[in-house]
């Protein structure tokens, strides 16, 4: 079982153009910023948004084909989904809701998503986990061909999100089917799939494993969804020229290129700093916001960068908002791509 999907959707100032396969048992996380297309995707693939062009093939049947003239009604195309909010029949309990899509009996998935002591509560009375896993099992009782996951659990708060994500995982490794979950959480990208996609403006910008993507972003939502830094520029050399400003890499670049620096390899100097480093220039804090035990910090100069210094060397540097800076990157730390 399989899924492919090619599909252009047209809307007025707004166009979705996407092409990718899942495997079966394969989980591929949907990423990208707000209107970017994210739920338009699933909702082409379930034929709840009308698609312009295209084909999707869910295992061996085609649900959509426009130049076939295919365009199967989404109840019959075999495909599984859980809304944000998941959707649940208010006036059913959770075994109703489960039972009312079930192909067979339903007891195995209430069970099996630990669902029993809840079976007879309506979605008023359940917690935002609980409800997470109705709504999956709801899904899963249909025997669905691929299941798609909408921001499964961006209702959640830090607590339950985790506990919900480990179950999910779990329940999900077990799952035989094509897998498409909708995401703007990297964590919940790294623990749930196989491979990432980044949907940008409709269209796919990234693909890749999730180490892969964040290794080598292209586009600037992507460097923040892997907290580097990222310039776009025009290699010379051993130098890439970002507006106007040239900046030192290790190894020769040659045309429109891609410079990445982790904020860790970024040193911050109340004076002008000696030594190795081969790009140096002045700043001015413009932010400063915790990450975990340490601090990212914004500066504003030649060229704007965040730094990810310790407290300590916070108080050593005295450093707040509008505080002057010198900034220093070492050439080997930066790493460089073709754009």
């Amino acid at each position: 079982m399989s899924l492919s999907v090619d599909v252009a959707v047209r809307r007025p100032g707004f166009d979705l153009e996407a092409t990718f396969e899942v495997a079966s048992g394969q989980v591929v996380a949907v990423a990208g910023p707000n209107g970017a297309g994210k739920t338009t995707l699933l909702r082409a693939i379930t034929g709840l948004e009308r698609v312009e062009r295209g084909r999707v093939v869910v295992g061996d049947i085609t649900v959509f084909d426009s130049s076939a003239g295919i365009d199967l009604e989404t109840e019959r195309r075999g495909v599984g989904m859980v809304f944000q909010g998941y959707w649940l029949f208010p006036h059913m309990t959770v075994a109703e809701n489960v039972a009312f899509a079930a192909r067979g009996p339903a007891g195995r998935w209430i069970e099996g998503l630990g669902l029993g002591d809840l079976a007879d509560r309506y979605p008023s009375e359940l917690s935002g986990g609980e409800a997470q896993r109705a709504a999956l099992a709801r899904a899963l009782a249909a025997a669905p061909r691929a299941l798609l996951l909408d921001e499964p659990l961006a209702a959640l708060d830090v607590e339950t999100r985790r506990q919900v994500r480990s179950e999910l995982a779990r329940h999900l490794a077990a799952v035989d089917v094509p897998v498409v979950l909708v995401t703007h959480d990297p964590l919940d990208a790294a623990l749930l799939a196989d491979w990432m996609l980044i949907l940008e403006n409709g269209r796919v910008t990234h693909s890749g494993t999730l180490t892969e993507v964040t290794r080598r972003p292209r586009t600037p939502w992507a460097a923040r969804l892997a907290g580097v830094n990222l310039y776009r520029g025009e290699g010379i050399g051993k130098g890439i020229v970002i507006e106007g400003v040239m900046l030192a890499v290790p190894e020769p670049v040659d045309g429109p290129a891609l410079a990445a620096i982790a904020p860790s390899a970024v040193a911050l100097h109340e004076e002008r700093p000696a030594g190795s480093p081969r790009n140096v220039w002045r700043g001015e804090v413009v932010g400063i916001e915790p990450a975990g035990s340490r601090l990212r910090v914004s500066v504003r100069g030649d060229l704007d960068i965040v730094a990810e210094v310790t407290t300590e060397a916070a108080e050593t540097l005295r450093l707040r908002e509008s505080a002057e800076v010198w900034v220093a990157v070492k050439a080997s730390e930066i790493e460089t791509y073709p754009a």
